[in-house]
């Protein structure tokens, strides 16, 4: 919660959140919640980093996301990629 009333004092558009408690609080705030899938993927958009291999490394982290997330955010990459 600290990060939202830092966010609002600073008049943020958005915040990097991933609690899902803290996405709901921040939209009430009106704020615009980023996780850290979302900053991951576009990252990789703009040719940053290799979307796969950071992810395989997030799993090995305390970082908690679901297979369905992370299976979903590559299935959005390879789309990115086809010509």
């Amino acid at each position: 919660m600290q990060a939202i009333a830092l966010a609002k004092e600073l008049q943020a558009d958005a915040i990097l959140i991933d609690e899902r408690k803290g996405w709901r609080v921040a939209s009430e705030h009106g704020l615009i919640a980023v996780g850290t899938l979302n900053v991951l993927e576009f990252a990789a958009e703009r040719k940053l980093l290799d979307l796969k291999p950071v992810l395989e490394a997030l799993r090995r982290t305390t970082f908690y996301i679901t297979d369905e997330y992370i299976n979903a955010a590559l299935q959005r990459d390879a789309a990115r990629q086809r010509p």
